[in-house]
């Protein structure tokens, strides 16, 4: 919100000087040709923010994204650092759901920006996303928007977000792109929660049951050649055992070798990921991992379409509804394909042809953007999105019925192991060797 000075008469001929906070000139315009005043001159005031607020905002947007030191905060500040228990508060996606839906509704009320700003900063709970939404008040004062506050908190506000609350402060639709922007957040952080609620127990279990093995195995083996050796049997040790032996002293013997290159190829594979080339096929390895991989595509579908469609229906031109809309999308495959279709629409060409040529989106989906070209491109993609959920929830559905099928396998092979290993030299010794001759 900005602040504009002008001069004016009103109906009886009387010329005065006053202000108005509006959103820019043409605001002014029409408020006051609605009251029936007429312009004569109009200026933007400006505003300077005091130095002190200026220092006080590095450090906060600094402290919020890590990257301020203790002694840099207090000798800036001449507090103690609240860097600590900055870190320790962090701002959850609901935080700035609940944040969203009182500006809209306040802005709805027909509440100024900086009034809704002020009213708004008793109601936030998170204290990190209350000194945000001080920094944010700061700006709106000096003349700034609210979106170019906003782009110092990427982690807090996703790209698309910014991206949505800029077209409504520069159209002057701010009240609907609020609306859009939290439902935006909150079904973002619905998917994340399902497919976390359903990767972390069989994370949880794949990693249990690799340690309980390796545990097992080294606390039991050994057990197994002492109670051999003390029954003066260690010439009938199973050939399992016995190369489960020779196997785990070997890797304890040369332990000093093997962790080394084992960081050396975790980092050369790290290090090849971040080139280019390397960060292209990695993207690529995970659109084509089985289970995960049509599911990791629909996703990033979803997220570029639903930014796709939100521009649209906000009357950006559809070549700056694209560029804007692929900062949602991380996967360096999809970028690729956006940037080709950007480039075919700048040359007059099919936008539409390089999702049909990269054989990653069902057929359904360009063939619906083709009939939105003819027809409305912001109402067809909404119906796209409609399908693209169906198929997310039905991805879904078929990894949370393969998921288990994968850990029992892997459990019951583990099982098979320490069954071979250790288990049959137990009984063979207890139960004598009768049940075991016919295969030993």
């Amino acid at each position: 919100m900005r602040t504009y000075k002008y001069k004016a008469s009103d109906k009886y001929g009387t010329i005065f000087k006053s202000e108005m906070n509006a959103e820019n000139t043409a605001e002014v315009m029409k408020r006051l040709k609605e009251k029936k005043i007429a312009l004569i001159g109009i200026k933007e005031q400006t505003k300077t923010i005091k130095r002190k607020n200026i220092k006080d905002n590095k450090i906060r947007r600094e402290a919020l994204t890590h990257r301020a030191g203790r002694g840099e905060i207090e000798e800036l500040t001449g507090r103690k650092s609240k860097k600590k228990k900055l870190i320790s508060n962090p701002i959850k996606p609901l935080d700035v759901v609940a944040f969203t839906q009182n500006l809209y509704l306040l802005k709805k009320a027909d509440f100024n920006n900086v009034h809704a700003l002020e009213t708004l900063l008793d109601s936030v709970e998170n204290e990190n996303l209350r000194i945000i939404v001080e920094d944010i008040l700061d700006g709106v004062e000096a003349g700034e928007y609210m979106y170019s506050i906003m782009e110092y908190y990427p982690d807090v506000f996703p790209p698309i977000y910014i991206g949505i609350i800029k077209t409504g402060e520069t159209s002057g639709t701010l009240v609907n792109s609020l609306e859009q922007a939290r439902i935006y957040i909150e079904s973002s952080y619905k998917i994340k929660t399902k497919l976390r609620s359903i990767l972390l127990p069989n994370i949880a279990q794949f990693v249990f049951m690799i340690v309980l093995t390796f545990v097992g195995i080294l606390v039991a083996i050994p057990y197994v050649e002492e109670l051999y050796t003390s029954l003066g049997l260690e010439d009938r040790i199973p050939k399992a055992t016995q190369i489960a032996t020779k196997v785990i002293k070997f890797t304890v013997s040369i332990w000093y070798i093997i962790i080394p290159a084992i960081i050396a190829v975790i980092a050369l594979i790290v290090t090849y990921i971040r080139t280019p080339e390397g960060r292209y096929k990695y993207d690529l390895f995970k659109y084509k991992l089985p289970i995960f991989g049509e599911l990791i595509v629909a996703m990033d579908t979803q997220k570029f379409l639903n930014a796709l469609g939100l521009n649209l229906a906000n009357g950006m031109r559809l070549q700056d509804s694209i560029d804007l809309s692929k900062d949602v999308v991380k996967n360096t495959v999809f970028l690729s394909i956006i940037e080709t279709s950007k480039s075919n629409l700048i040359l007059g060409e099919s936008w539409i042809e390089p999702f049909t040529k990269s054989n990653l989106f069902p057929k359904m989906i360009p063939e619906m953007l083709k009939i939105g070209m003819d027809t409305d491109l912001a109402e067809m993609i909404v119906k796209i999105e409609d399908y693209v959920q169906h198929e997310i929830d039905r991805k879904i559905e078929k990894t949370i019925k393969a998921l288990p099928e994968i850990s029992y396998a892997f459990v019951g092979v583990i099982l098979v192991i320490f069954v071979i290993v250790v288990m049959v030299p137990i009984i063979q010794v207890y139960m004598g060797s009768f049940l075991f001759d016919a295969y030993l």
